[in-house]
């Protein structure tokens, strides 16, 4: 590179579910009835171990899959949006008849990690056994065909994935879900979670790609005693510098004074580079094996129309500017959507997998009322279809409950929590997060009931989307 002188002048939530009524594997009710009930200590247990099944709760409303087209015989690769990358190994599949699949497979792939993904999958997280719960570290399903008709993984081939987890800790077992038994098979203890180093290196090359803003050029001017001089930089590797074909540039007048210094033009240098600084001029470097030296420059248009120059320049410059920070702030905002933490493991099979810990629920229970407003339109014969949902924040929880169920309803006094009531036609009661910090719990401790007084909103849940933003605003107020 050369240096010539010219000498004219831009809620996650973790969560868990307990089913603590549900309906058993062949949808048939098994939850006592309240009238059947006469020594509620001694049932207790059996209230917190319901049958299970695999039921969505708004059957219209689901996590969707990512379909993946792979090579068999390549095998591929993938990541997913929240940062979950997935490797399908070469010649890994078979058909039903255990012949080798040739061509390519549809791999579809989902995940549940936040209250509302977990809500809509209907997935049960209990154990009917010991009345306890789960709490996700990520759970995922993973199924493949090919021409729609089902496929299979070879005895000998393993899919290895690293899940995107939003949850830390080293006590995490992997279990998947027997639909069959309607039962998680525990898998074993798994490693503890590591951290996304890809997303840590994209974030931090995103940062360092951030143009600042074009520097807006002087008018090259006669009476303006300066030298200017010309740069030998390929300019296509800076795209805000694309403008500069036809620009000189000059000291700026901070840092130092290379017009005082002649010998940084009479000098042959190895390496030249160029870039933004925050001063609002460009940086300088000049370097070979014996000196460097830094210094501040501002580019200066030539030629007799600057005006014209002018606006040329600034078209090229803050168009390409503009256009960069743009895609710098989507990528970042891609990368903010991904999981800083995931968790390595490696199954033999499509189905559904959870990485979670086993936890019990604190013993402290009531018997509810609830009642809900006229905008609500709730009857005896409706109110047995409502879907109840207690979403704890802080305890990173999400209970599900029915009428039946009022009168061991838990009610958390710390903490951030919310009631949602979905009603058959999709409308949507709430009891919020202010409301129960208004609760006079002394009185419920010591009459051992509260009411619960739903209220209807305006919104009605229509995907998965709006279940989200209706539990923010639920958490929020």
């Amino acid at each position: 590179m050369t240096f010539k002188n010219m000498n004219t002048p831009l809620l996650t939530f973790s969560a868990f579910i307990l089913l603590a009524f549900s309906i058993s594997c062949n949808n048939a009710d098994t939850t006592p009835d309240i009238s059947d009930i006469t020594d509620v200590e001694n049932t207790e247990a059996k209230l917190l171990m319901p049958a299970i099944a695999v039921k969505p709760p708004l059957p219209d409303i689901e996590v969707p899959f990512i379909t993946y087209i792979v090579p068999v015989k390549e095998g591929m690769t993938f990541e997913t949006p929240t940062g979950t990358t997935v490797k399908i190994p070469a010649d890994a599949f078979v058909d039903k008849d255990g012949k080798p699949v040739e061509g390519k497979v549809d791999i579809k792939f989902r995940e549940f990690h936040d209250a509302s993904d977990i809500i809509v999958s209907g997935i049960p997280m209990h154990d009917p056994e010991t009345g306890e719960y789960m709490e996700t570290g990520g759970m995922f399903e993973i199924a493949g065909e090919q021409n729609g008709q089902e496929i299979f993984v070879k005895a000998d081939k393993d899919i290895k994935i690293n899940l995107a987890s939003y949850n830390k800790g080293d006590d995490f077992n992997f279990f998947e879900l027997d639909k069959k038994k309607c039962h998680w098979d525990d898998e074993g203890r798994m490693e503890k979670e590591k951290p996304n180093a890809k997303r840590a290196k994209a974030l931090a090359e995103l940062e360092k790609s951030m143009p600042l803003k074009p520097v807006k050029p002087a008018k090259k001017s006669l009476k303006d005693d300066r030298q200017y001089f010309e740069l030998d930089v390929n300019y296509s590797k800076f795209p805000t510098l694309a403008a500069f074909s036809d620009v000189i540039w000059q000291y700026s007048g901070q840092g130092v004074d290379i017009e005082k210094e002649k010998w940084v033009f009479e000098s042959n240098w190895d390496n030249i580079s160029i870039h933004e600084s925050e001063t609002g001029y460009f940086e300088l470097k000049l370097s070979n094996d014996k000196k460097t030296i830094s210094t501040f420059v501002q580019p200066v248009l030539a030629g007799k129309d600057y005006e014209k120059s002018l606006a040329e320049f600034t078209e090229k410059s803050m168009k390409e500017y503009e256009k960069i920070k743009e895609e710098v702030r989507l990528k970042r905002e891609r990368l903010n959507y991904q999981a800083e933490m995931q968790r390595a493991l490696s199954i033999s099979g499509f189905g559904t997998f959870n990485c979670d810990r086993w936890k019990s629920l604190p013993n402290i229970n009531c018997n509810a009322e609830f009642t809900f407003d006229e905008l609500a339109g709730v009857s005896d014969d409706i109110l047995k279809e409502i879907k109840f949902y207690l979403v704890m924040k802080n305890r990173k929880g999400v209970i599900p409950y029915t009428t039946r169920g009022f009168y061991k309803f838990f009610i958390p006094k710390d903490g951030d929590n919310a009631l949602l009531a979905v009603i058959p036609g999709g409308k949507v009661a709430l009891f919020t997060n202010e409301d129960f910090k208004n609760l006079d719990f002394d009185k419920i401790k010591k009459t051992n009931s509260a009411v619960i007084d739903m209220r209807t909103t305006d919104n009605r849940v229509e995907s998965r989307e709006d279940l989200s933003m209706i539990l923010d605003f639920a958490m929020a107020n």
